[in-house]
């Protein structure tokens, strides 16, 4: 029953009505404090291919990351979620798409990339070796935050608000 409860919600993530996607959102992102890693190990694995399948899933999966690294991500799990979830923000934050839901989403992987830099950061000061993750993951994004900023566009505008934001 435990598994046909996460598939429903995990299906949810996609729902048409943003409502419904939030509440799942909300409902994944408990499950998930509690369950991950040890009783939901493929948890990340829906969330990253969540991200990859549509517009509205990756919006409903971004909304569990973002509460889910903010809140309950553990320092032992935080380098394998950095390295699955990173390279597909950055995937998502370079899209050349420029539709409102686009910025949005890219307003949404800054705010991830935050909260997982803020995290490492802090497991860095006990394991030094993390901070290899963390110079790592920062040269590809300053480079792709460099171009869209470079572009003057009402996309680097909102996404200059969202950093300036994100950074208090």
């Amino acid at each position: 029953m435990r598994v046909e409860v996460r598939r429903m919600l995990i299906a949810s993530l996609g729902h048409p009505v943003q409502r419904t996607r939030t509440a799942a959102a909300y409902v994944v992102a408990k499950i998930a404090h509690h369950d991950y890693p040890e009783q939901w190990p493929d948890m990340l694995d829906h969330l990253v291919a969540l991200l990859r399948l549509d517009a509205l899933s990756a919006h409903g999966s971004m909304q569990v990351l973002a509460e889910f690294i903010h809140e309950d991500a553990a320092f032992d799990t935080l380098p394998a979620i950095a390295s699955a979830l990173l390279p597909e923000m950055l995937r998502l934050y370079s899209s050349q798409d420029t539709d409102p839901s686009a910025t949005e989403t890219k307003c949404h992987a800054i705010t991830i990339l935050r909260d997982c830099l803020e995290s490492l950061s802090m497991a860095a000061r006990e394991t030094p070796a993390w901070a290899e993750n963390i110079n790592s993951a920062l040269s590809q994004w300053i480079t792709a935050i460099g171009n869209v900023l470079a572009t003057q566009s009402s996309d680097s505008n909102l996404l200059t608000q969202s950093i300036l934001v994100n950074h208090q």
